[in-house]
């Protein structure tokens, strides 16, 4: 199903590409918090979504030998949001509100196809859609968000603290 994608952004490159071509080249240190969650990085992006590929671990199996569905959700939400990225302008940034995952068959080993696509965006809504696919094609999970859109602001130091103490333990 494709909706009204929005416009492209002219002109020069927006940050947001510039990130997923950061992301692509392993130059990237946005976000720090992925690194420690382990969450594969983008192989490629287009106009209408990004594309990676998740080698699957041990250390995201739950005890019946499967992917923990929380993982394969927290995935889904970081490829949902990325997928926005192209559309989006200098100056903005989103927030899901909403994710909602189907498992149609246990993630357990192997190479998974993660593709993050934009199926609408307006000024402050965005919809995507994430299908997570095994080797053979098969569709293992997919998942649809919600990301509002709303002006991008730096955080407001928490009272008390310093940029240092707010950050030193994120490496």
């Amino acid at each position: 199903m494709t909706g009204d994608l929005g416009p492209a952004v002219d002109g020069p490159r927006s940050v947001h590409r510039k990130i997923l071509d950061d992301i692509i080249a392993g130059s990237n240190d946005y976000a720090p918090y992925l690194r420690a969650i382990d969450t594969p990085a983008i192989t490629d992006w287009d106009e209408n979504g990004v594309d990676a590929e998740w080698i699957v671990k041990a250390t995201t199996h739950h005890s019946g030998g499967a992917v923990f569905g929380g993982y394969t959700a927290l995935l889904a939400d970081r490829f949902a949001g990325l997928a926005v990225f192209p559309r989006m302008s200098n100056g903005e940034t989103f927030r899901t509100a909403d994710l909602r995952v189907t498992f149609v068959r246990p993630i357990t080993a192997g190479s998974v196809s993660i593709r993050g696509e934009i199926v609408s965006k307006s000024a402050h809504v965005a919809h995507t859609r994430v299908e997570f696919r095994a080797d053979d094609g098969s569709v293992l999970a997919t998942a649809e968000a919600t990301q509002i859109i709303v002006p991008f602001r730096r955080p407001t130091p928490t009272l008390g603290t310093t940029d240092d103490e707010r950050t030193e333990d994120v490496g």
